[in-house]
């Protein structure tokens, strides 16, 4: 018997609009293999392609992150619908609908490892920026897993590096977009218009590798916990922002795969917190002594 997870969600949702409007939660408790994370995987794939609704689901670590199977399901209902085959059309669905966010190494990883867009090979800033990152992340490769978190939440300056090579890309962008630096708020509306809208190789390759230009307007974002309650480093600059805020979710459905899994993620996370407020605290109290 299969779970209806389109039933149970409906339900959900007109608990929420019967009340306040603010929301409403709801818990599945069936044992694992029971085929919980495969309804919900098949469920959110067709609300994808087939709606708006705007979905977040939250895996508790990088491995049960499931994002090549979501990519999979969504790949099969999109061509159910629209009876393609070919993968550049998918591609370019799939990477304006769907944002995976993954830890800094990992995400260096991908874009290092990555070629660039023909059209961005001969800028010297760009490939410049793009060999220092995968400088750094060589480096923070080879540390020792104790020296590895003496660095962190810096990462041995992979974090700097990563800001930098998306301010190249940021500033390559602006050029093709048409608009004079500094950028204003109503421009970055019209930048991530033109990234939404505009298949050119430098938007393609910002949807695939640097989604958080535009979380807001992706229909399904895949997060491990960690990020989900925590930041992401906003490709607008060096500053972040937290998936969990209401600009990014907005009247999304978030979903948490084994929910149990994430009670030491918020833990360690109140903790952190905690030190860090006392830290602050102890700052203060110094520099006023």
């Amino acid at each position: 018997m299969s779970l209806d997870i389109a039933t149970l969600l409906a339900s959900m949702n007109q608990v929420s609009e019967a009340g306040d409007r603010t929301g409403a939660l709801m818990t599945l408790a069936l044992p694992t293999g029971s085929g919980k994370t495969f309804a919900v995987r098949q469920h959110i794939s067709r609300r994808i392609v087939y709606t708006d609704e705007r979905f977040c689901f939250v895996a508790n670590q990088n491995k049960s992150l499931h994002a090549d199977r979501f990519y999979e399901s969504i790949k099969r209902e999109w061509i159910t619908r629209e009876l393609k085959v070919s993968q550049s059309d998918f591609m370019m669905f799939y990477t304006r609908k769907v944002a995976v966010l993954r830890s800094l190494p990992t995400m260096v990883n991908i874009i290092t490892t990555q070629k660039l867009p023909k059209t961005l090979e001969h800028y010297r800033d760009i490939q410049e920026a793009l060999e220092t990152l995968a400088q750094r992340y060589d480096e923070f490769k080879h540390m020792g897993e104790d020296v590895k978190s003496q660095y962190l939440p810096n990462n041995h300056g992979l974090k700097q590096a990563y800001i930098n090579y998306q301010r190249t890309i940021r500033q390559q962008l602006i050029k093709e977009v048409g608009i004079a630096e500094p950028i204003s708020e109503s421009d970055k509306e019209t930048i991530k218009r033109h990234v939404r809208d505009k298949e050119t190789p430098l938007t393609a390759y910002i949807n695939r590798y640097l989604p958080t230009i535009d979380l807001a307007n992706r229909q399904l974002i895949i997060v491990v916990a960690d990020k989900f309650i925590r930041s992401y480093i906003s490709f607008w600059g060096g500053y972040s922002i937290t998936v969990s805020s209401p600009t990014v979710l907005n009247q999304a459905t978030v979903i948490f795969d084994e929910i149990d899994g994430l009670k030491p993620i918020l833990l360690n996370k109140i903790i952190d917190d905690a030190l860090r407020t006392c830290l602050e605290s102890f700052q203060e109290y110094s520099q006023e002594g």
